[in-house]
């Protein structure tokens, strides 16, 4: 089907840009037949970063997160007992709309969608992404619920400190213990800051 892989590094540098570390690798699609693979569920590894920590996670290795010190030496390693969610008919035909939807303004794409090859696993990735706040490692997973995004909370030492549903309409970019999101106010047509709370962990 003519679907390559491309490396994918994720690399820890000094300040004169000299590899200090290779801190993930990663196999990713790539070719001519590349975009007629939709893998709406399709997990990736990924690094993310504050002052003090580096978060490396793979949601394929068993839920795998790393914590490393602002150095790149590991702390500690993260294997929880991720809940099992299956995917769903319901969950495929909404993914496979959604993005038929999407092909609205991409005519090329619509007019060869028959060659469109859709790939679902049995079940969810254990989570999507992890990020450090503060002396906390917050850990998206697939949970929505009508008005909340489940977090799952880890001390930095690997501690699990319990489940953190944040309403939707308060999540944004992650700083020190608050979300942060510009939101345009419609009657000054103006951009605002607007800052959440981080909600608390509950066991």
């Amino acid at each position: 089907k003519d679907i390559k892989e491309l490396s994918l590094v994720v690399t820890l540098r000094n300040q004169e840009m000299k590899e200090l570390k290779i801190l993930l690798e990663q196999e990713m699609p790539y070719g001519p037949n590349a975009a007629y693979r939709v893998a709406p569920f399709e997990s990736y590894a990924g690094a993310a970063y504050d002052d003090r920590h580096i978060v490396v996670y793979d949601p394929r290795v068993d839920g795998l997160i790393t914590i490393l010190d602002a150095q790149g030496n590991q702390l500690v390693a993260i294997r929880h007992p991720f809940e099992k969610i299956p995917v769903t008919t319901e969950d495929k035909e909404r993914e496979k709309k959604a993005f038929m939807d999407s092909l609205a303004n991409n005519p090329y794409m619509k007019q060869n969608q028959e060659k469109i090859e859709y790939v679902f696993p049995d079940e969810y990735p254990p989570f999507i992404y992890a990020v450090p706040d503060r002396e906390r490692i917050l850990v998206r997973t697939y949970k929505t619920e009508s008005e909340h995004m489940e977090y799952l909370c880890f001390h930095i030492s690997g501690k699990y400190l319990g489940v953190i549903r944040q309403p939707k309409k308060q999540v944004g970019d992650l700083y020190q213990g608050y979300f942060y999101r510009l939101e345009e106010n419609e009657e000054t047509e103006m951009y605002e800051l607007h800052r959440w709370p981080v909600a608390e962990p509950q066991l």
